[in-house]
């Protein structure tokens, strides 16, 4: 892989992570300006339960997106330790469109279609 485009799938992988951040940022300020009355003395049961689910949705996508910045920061380890683009399964460089759409990929189309492929044979039983 060129330096080139290693510079600029790293400048793509840092803008996605900072966006990542800012926007939980904001999630997270505006749940709590959602839910700062938790008692339970006045409130509707179903009103909690509304309350419940949200906060377990939000935690749901908090996970998610922390998952996400993990991908990114071993992305960026690897693009320090000249081992980005090489796939973990299989060892062969990563296609330059699979890097372009999903920069944090760590598996080559040939080996996602198979680990696919498996998920798809396993998950019919």
């Amino acid at each position: 892989m060129k330096e080139q485009e290693k510079k600029h799938l790293k400048e793509k992988l840092l803008k996605m992570k900072k966006e990542l951040e800012r926007s939980y940022l904001q999630e997270n300020g505006s749940l709590r300006d959602q839910t700062q009355d938790l008692s339970t003395y006045d409130n509707h049961p179903g009103e909690l339960a509304s309350e419940l689910y949200e906060k377990e949705k939000d935690l749901a996508l908090k996970d998610n997106s922390d998952a996400e910045i993990k991908k990114i920061d071993d992305a960026l380890k690897k693009i320090d330790s000249d081992q980005y683009g090489l796939c973990d399964s299989c060892g062969s460089e990563i296609e330059n469109q699979r890097l372009e759409a999903i920069p944090y990929t760590t598996i080559c189309a040939q080996c996602g279609k198979a680990s696919s492929q498996k998920h798809l044979d396993s998950s019919q039983y």
